[in-house]
């Protein structure tokens, strides 16, 4: 091996290198870029001759941090990049600054993050609860009104809300999930084999009744606010007026499609919000 390397050669390795290298003075000033990085820019690469921090424009700025993910947009000639930085500072002054191109493991997590996205939205299972979802929900609300409208049958919906979730969760921080699975499970409980039980938000739960006109599925709406003050989560010791619920209950009448049956339950779950407040 080379007990010395020449300067000639260092400099040939240093413009060779695989990764972006950049050299900075301690006025922040762009020196040296070798041809890596050169090729990566394109055109670009001449904002940043013998330019200091504020001589540039956005994004070029993130550059000059010590570490980070650096954006650069695309132009009319040349791709978007994304390079991983990481700077050494040297001695007796000066910044090099080595640039990795992850351009292509950028596109590789967006396209998983979209699709897990696409995936959350197909899935018919509430994450926290294991409960059916919104998109679960209608689905199979769908074809119970349908069935009403065809057989002028009973159907009632009863939509629950948590009034106090974010007095759970800020109290309760650490046994929150284990609070809403002992909250789904009693309402499993107080469900019929023909009745839906589902999570349609943060706060809402939602329950489809079928052959149960709107004084029996009250008289549920009861039973459950009563299940709900003495609710027993194991291992948790929770005050009964930290869990508050509101309900809207509605029945099914002629000429109702799922949006009215569903708008009717919600006008009164806001009109018992509202008296509450």
């Amino acid at each position: 091996m080379l007990e010395k390397l020449e300067t000639t050669t260092l400099s040939d390795i240093m413009q060779s290198c695989p990764i972006g290298l950049l050299l900075l003075d301690n006025n922040q000033t762009v020196r040296w870029i070798n041809d890596t990085l050169s090729q990566l820019l394109g055109s670009r690469a001449t904002l940043l001759h013998d330019k200091n921090v504020d001589e540039v424009s956005e994004p070029y700025k993130a550059l000059f941090e010590d570490e980070g993910t650096v954006h650069i947009p695309a132009t009319d000639t040349e791709d978007e990049l994304w390079l991983m930085c990481t700077s050494k500072h040297l001695q007796p002054s000066g910044q090099a600054k080595f640039l990795v191109d992850i351009s292509e493991l950028r596109l590789v997590i967006q396209d998983r993050d979209q699709l897990q996205a696409e995936l959350k939205d197909i899935r018919a299972i509430d994450d926290e609860t294991g409960l059916p979802n919104s998109k679960a929900l209608f689905q199979s609300l769908e074809p119970q009104v349908s069935r009403s409208r065809r057989y002028d049958n009973p159907l009632s919906i009863i939509i629950m809300r948590l009034t106090s979730l974010e007095t759970l969760q800020n109290k309760y921080a650490d046994n929150y999930g284990d609070i809403l699975l002992a909250i789904s499970q009693m309402l499993n409980d107080q469900m019929r084999w023909a009745d839906i039980i589902g999570r349609l938000s943060d706060t809402d739960f939602l329950m489809v009744l079928p052959e149960t006109h709107s004084d029996a599925a009250s008289g549920i709406a009861e039973k459950i606010r009563e299940r709900i003050e003495i609710l027993d989560v194991p291992e948790v010791t929770i005050d009964a007026k930290d869990i508050s619920v509101d309900f809207g209950v509605a029945e099914w009448q002629k000429g109702d499609d799922v949006g009215l049956l569903m708008m009717r339950a919600h006008e009164i779950l806001d009109k018992c919000s509202s008296d509450a407040a």
